[in-house]
Formats: C-alpha cells, structure tokens, sequence
C-alpha cells in the first residue's frame, strides 16, 4: 500500500514544493515506477526480502485528459521536412532507406515495421500487413507481440515506387 500511495502521491498537488508546477507525466511516473521496480527485484532476488512488494501494483497509465494532451501536441512532417528526409535516405544503406520510407509513407508505427517480414509484403497489391509488433515485456527486453489495438492490425497501401 505505501507503493500504491507513494505513486499516487506523485500525481498530486501536494507532493510538489511549488503548487503551480504541473502534476507528473504519465511516462515519469512509469520511469519510476520501473526503478522501483527494478530495485525490488534485485532485493528479492538476492533474498534481502522475501516478497516483492512491487508485485501486484499496476503501472501508471495515462488518464483520458493526459491522453487528449498529448494528440494535440503530436504534430506531423511537412512536405519540405518529408523531401529533406527522403534526399538523405539516398546515401543510407537499403535496409534503413527501406525501413524509415515505409515509416514515412505509410504512417507505420516504428515497432510495427521492425517485426514486418516478407510474408507481409504484397507486391501485386502494392502494400504491407501490420500484424504484429515489436514492445518490451517487464524486463525491458524486446519480444514480439500483439498489435495494441485489433484497428491497428490492417493493410498499408504504398507508392508503387516504394514496392
């Protein structure tokens, strides 16, 4: 319960010197979240504890108002910043000249095109399926998994140069 309450605590008014400071984002509060996390399972680990007081405790998620914060902030590439993009990728070797176009043009999320392989391209249909990504289990080791979202999971059109 201290846990629970210590990060909670971090979302509140009180826990700041000065009022007025905004409250903890969502992805600090994760950052400290896996340091505690972490600290505790060593402790466990080397039996200096005999429980993980950590287990059980959810990790901090972003609330609908933090959320909407964060899409207006989001802000996409402008056609001179894409060209700008594109000219130096001619220098790049192809698997990374490859990797940010489909990036760039096909709106991927960049775990979503690291796990793409050659099953997912579709030459005659001009695109590529995203059904899979690459994320990080509690360790923080990269694993394949699911998509987030079952509307994440589709068929991206490309530029028939891009194919």
């Amino acid at each position: 319960m201290h846990i629970v309450t210590f990060i909670t605590s971090l979302r509140s008014p009180e826990a700041r010197k000065d009022k007025r400071d905004k409250p903890l984002s969502t992805n600090t509060l994760l950052i400290i979240y896996k340091a505690l996390k972490s600290i505790l399972d060593s402790a466990h680990e080397w039996r200096l504890i005999a429980k993980n007081p950590i287990d059980g405790v959810s990790r901090p998620k972003a609330d609908k108002k933090e959320k909407k914060e964060l899409k207006s902030h989001k802000k996409s590439y402008t056609k001179d910043d894409v060209a700008t993009v594109i000219k130096e990728l001619y220098t790049a070797p192809t698997v990374w000249k490859l990797y940010f176009l489909g990036v760039l043009l096909g709106g991927i999320r960049r775990g979503e095109m690291l796990v793409v392989e050659w099953p997912a391209v579709v030459m005659e249909n001009g695109g590529i399926y995203v059904e899979k990504q690459i994320s990080f289990d509690e360790e923080g080791s990269s694993v394949e998994d699911e998509l987030k979202t079952e509307e994440s999971e589709a068929f991206v059109p490309m530029p028939r140069w891009f194919m």
